[in-house]
């Protein structure tokens, strides 16, 4: 079931922070894309890609709240909560569940701050 309310999403992000490591990149151009892509968006700058790789620098932190599309502020709530650890993320919406991308250096600090939120 999916969750509207903004303090009942928050309060049930449930992080898990993905063993995987992951890289951003854009491609240009059609084709057909790598088997490792995660994400893929068209954009009419070319198509940003978020690929599994495992000498990547970044790190995923699945939310594991079934958001709703119509719920407002979980991404700015996770981000601010990183932001004051001095964390820097990306957020990246999903269905069903939403995924922060951080630095490998700091994703046991940022896991750690999402589940003491």
């Amino acid at each position: 079931m999916t969750v509207k309310d903004t303090a009942a999403m928050i309060a049930g992000i449930q992080p898990v922070l993905n063993p995987g490591a992951w890289s951003f990149c854009a491609v240009t151009g059609g084709g057909t894309f790598p088997p490792d892509v995660f994400v893929a968006i068209q954009a009419s700058e070319g198509t940003p890609l978020i690929l599994s790789q495992a000498s990547a620098a970044l790190k995923m932190i699945k939310l594991q709240v079934q958001s709703d599309f119509e719920g407002v502020g979980l991404p700015a709530a996770v981000a601010t909560t990183l932001s004051r650890q001095s964390i820097p993320c990306n957020v990246v919406a999903g269905d069903p569940h939403d995924h922060i991308f951080v630095s490998e250096d700091q994703a046991s600090l940022a896991h750690d701050t999402l589940l003491k939120r």
